[in-house]
C-alpha cells in the first residue's frame, strides 16, 4: 500500500503563501481548491492509489521539557495556518495528532506502525529525510530536487558538512553515498547541534532521532492511532482530467506536479 503522509503545518504555510500572494486570505474557495489539490493527491501522479494523511503539531512540545530553549529562537510567522487547518479538518481530511508532539512525531510513528508499505513524505523538514529508505520517499515542494531518496539525503548531508569550519570537520567522517544510511543526518544534527531547533550541540540523540525519541508516541496511552487506520480504508488514485481541471482553474498552482514511475 502506498501512504501519503504530510506535514500539516509545513504545507499550511505554503498555501497561506499563495493566498496572501495572490490577495485572497479571504477567499474560502481558492484556500478549499488548494487543500484539495493536496488532499486527492492531483500533484503526485504515481502508478498506484494512496492513502492520504495529514500529521499535525500539538504545543507545547515535550522537548522544551529537555531543552526549555526548543525552538525558542524561531521568529512568529506573520501568516496564520489556523484558517487552512481549521477547513481540512471541516473537509474530512484525516488528521494525526497526540498532545505534545509534533508532526515529525506523529510521520515517524505512521512508518513504524507499518513498515512493509511504501510512504511518500510531503514536507520541506530536512529531519523528515533520516527516515528515508528503499521504502520511505520524501518529497519537497519548494526546493529541489523535489524527489529525495538515499542518495539526495547524502547529497545534503554532505553539503551541510563542506560548509563545517575546517577545525570541525574532523569530529565527525562523512558516510561514504555507497550504502549511505539517511539516519546518519540525526547523528550529525546530535553532534554538531540544530541551529533550527535551537537544539545545542552533543544534545541527547533522543531529541533528534525520530526513530529512537526519548519521548515515544507508541508507547503513550494517549495517542490513538485510529485516525490513521481509517484513512487506509480509502485509496487516491491518479485522476489526470481533474487535475487538468485543476490546473486550468487555479491561477497558479502550489508547486509543479511531480510524477513518479510509469502508468
Amino acid at each position: 500500500m502506498d501512504i501519503l503522509v504530510i506535514d500539516a503545518s509545513c504545507i499550511a504555510y505554503f498555501l497561506e503563501g499563495c493566498l496572501e500572494r495572490f490577495d485572497m486570505l479571504e477567499n474560502q474557495d481558492a484556500r478549499k481548491a488548494l487543500i484539495l489539490y493536496i488532499q486527492e493527491r492531483l500533484f503526485l501522479n504515481t502508478p498506484n492509489p494512496m492513502s492520504v494523511i495529514w500529521c499535525l503539531d500539538s504545543k507545547p512540545y515535550w522537548r522544551s521539557r529537555f531543552e526549555p530553549e526548543y525552538k525558542a529562537t524561531r521568529g512568529k510567522n506573520k501568516l496564520s495556518i489556523s484558517p487552512t487547518l481549521k477547513l481540512l479538518r471541516s473537509l474530512g481530511c484525516h488528521t494525526l495528532a497526540c498532545p505534545e508532539y509534533e508532526a515529525d512525531d506523529m510521520a515517524s510513528a505512521v512508518v513504524r506502525m507499518l513498515p512493509e508499505n511504501r510512504y511518500y513524505l510531503l514536507t520541506t523538514d530536512s529531519d523528515w529525510m533520516g527516515m528515508i529508505s528503499e521504502n520511505v520517499t520524501m518529497l519537497s515542494p519548494m526546493f529541489e530536487p523535489r524527489v529525495r531518496e538515499q542518495v539526495h539525503a547524502w547529497g545534503w548531508l554532505r553539503g551541510k558538512h563542506a560548509k563545517l569550519p575546517k577545525c570541525h570537520q574532523s569530529k565527525w567522517i562523512m558516510p561514504d553515498v555507497v550504502g549511505f544510511d539517511p539516519k546518519s543526518i540525526w547523528e550529525f544534527k546530535v553532534i554538531f547541534g540544530d541551529q533550527s531547533d535551537n537544539l545545542p550541540a552533543n544534545c541527547h540523540p533522543g531529541l533528534i532521532d525520530l526513530f529512537n525519541p526519548i519521548v515515544d508516541p507508541l508507547r503513550d496511552q494517549n495517542f490513538d492511532p485510529s485516525n490513521f487506520m481509517d484513512c487506509l480504508d480509502t485509496s487516491i488514485e491518479f485522476d489526470e482530467k481533474r487535475a487538468q481541471q485543476f490546473a486550468r482553474s487555479l491561477s497558479d498552482l502550489p508547486f509543479n506536479p511531480i510524477r513518479i514511475g510509469a502508468r
